[in-house]
């Protein structure tokens, strides 16, 4: 909006169409303390899972379009053939980011999802994890961009793209 004011715009370009690419095969985790434990991304990752019910939520009102995220928790299992060293120091990383997690038993395990394997001997509880519907997410941003002001091209492929004095060009496929 602040650019459109100025007399600049956005345009967004999809070789695909919105979210036909990669974003279709996302499974949609939103699970940092699991993937970035023991990474130095975990406190940009962590930072990125606080604001989400914030960026959800403006997003769906700019768009109208409801994304489909919940916080559901996470459940990090460990089979009686892997070592509970990996859960307990993925616990201690997220305990030590202030996060509650809670490091389960095979009987709380099951209790936390009934239809585990019966060789579950530990889980990892994280209740702050969630997953959001990344073709409803996709839409959304896509949507709440044209509302903005923004121009969604789909399909088309950037061919060349250079500098011209202070603006940029890009050549498209299809002339």
């Amino acid at each position: 909006h602040e650019l459109a004011s100025r007399g600049a715009f956005v345009t967004l370009l999809d070789c695909r169409g919105v979210g036909l690419g990669a974003t279709q095969a996302s499974a949609g985790m939103l699970v940092p303390f699991l993937e970035g434990s023991g990474r130095p991304i975990l406190p940009l990752a962590a930072k990125s899972l606080d604001m989400y019910d914030a960026f959800v939520e403006r997003i769906s009102g700019d768009s109208g379009i409801d994304v489909g995220y919940r916080r559901t928790g996470s459940l990090q299992v460990a089979t009686a053939d892997e070592p509970l060293g990996e859960l307990q120091g993925i616990a201690a990383d997220a305990t030590a980011a202030g996060l509650e997690c809670e490091l389960l038993d095979a009987d709380g395990a099951r209790d936390a999802e009934p239809q585990l394997t019966p060789d579950v001997h530990a889980a990892l509880l994280i209740r702050s994890h969630g997953f959001v519907g990344a073709a409803g997410l996709s839409e959304a941003l896509s949507a709440a961009a044209v509302r903005r002001g923004a121009i969604v091209r789909a399909p088309a492929r950037a061919e060349r793209i250079a500098r011209r004095g202070d603006s940029i060009e890009i050549q498209l496929g299809d002339g």
